[in-house]
């Protein structure tokens, strides 16, 4: 599922595996992933992944946690930056 905006991946645990993000084709994106299931509490130390993707690429993405992902027990909240960007997570 593509995601336009920030918002909650999973509300329950979860492991993430992967993150394709696709950009306005000019600014830059920041996606950030926390170990929560909303936007409630989300801070440093719940943080899980944090990567940027140049805007003028189109597209980029990455691994997250090696090859058995990263475990979210809480649930998973993704922020991105950039109003124009969308996010594919692979769960």
């Amino acid at each position: 599922m593509e995601y336009t905006a920030s918002g909650t991946v999973s509300a329950g645990p979860v492991t993430l595996k992967y993150v394709q993000v696709i950009t306005d084709g000019t600014n830059d994106a920041v996606v950030i992933g926390y170990n929560k299931p909303t936007s409630s509490g989300i801070a440093a130390g719940n943080k899980v992944f944090e990567f940027t993707v140049v805007g003028a690429n189109n597209y980029g993405g990455g691994a997250v946690g090696g090859r058995e992902g990263v475990r979210c027990d809480e649930g998973l909240y993704v922020t991105v930056s950039e109003n124009g960007a969308s996010f594919i997570p692979d769960c």
